[in-house]
């Protein structure tokens, strides 16, 4: 599946880290929070239909070819393997205050939720830093659909481990 060929998890699988929020808000939307929630193989497990949405929404992510330079099928098994060989934060946008919904399912697409900023500047904004860009580092569709092309990567970092 990975064009990097098969990538093998640790055998030890520790804790998940605590859920972290931060304030992610701007003057026309104040409010706005992000929060952050690290997941093992053996949480998302417990969590009933999780892997089986997260499998289904990366299939079709890489399919379509834009953002992930995986190859072939994509299976629940080879996601498995693939998305939970390190370790998996889902970041959650959401608002402080009243919101009028009724459970079940949210529907917004990812640029919705990251708004008009580049990726850069909202990993920035969340505390991370810039270690690195990858020059052509994955080979991903070209915008118009019409072939192939080499993408740079660039490389954020952060410790979510707490300063002593």
């Amino acid at each position: 599946m990975s064009a990097y060929g098969p990538i093998k998890r640790a055998e030890i699988e520790r804790d998940p880290l605590p859920t972290k929020k931060w304030t992610a808000g701007t003057a026309a939307a104040p409010s706005n929070y992000v929060t952050t929630h690290h997941l093992t193989i053996s949480s998302a497990r417990s969590l009933d239909g999780l892997l089986d949405y997260l499998s289904a929404v990366f299939a079709k992510e890489v399919d379509d070819g834009f953002t992930y330079p995986q190859e072939g099928e994509i299976d629940r098994p080879a996601f498995d393997s693939y998305f939970f060989a390190a370790d998996v934060l889902v970041a959650i946008v959401g608002e402080t205050g009243p919101i009028e919904r009724t459970e079940g399912d949210v529907e917004i697409d990812i640029n919705t939720a990251r708004g008009v900023r580049p990726w850069n500047e909202l990993w920035e904004r969340l505390g991370f830093t810039r270690a690195g860009l990858i020059p052509r580092a994955g080979r991903l569709k070209k915008k118009d659909g019409q072939g192939e092309e080499y993408m740079d990567a660039y490389v954020f970092y952060k410790s979510f481990v707490e300063a002593a």
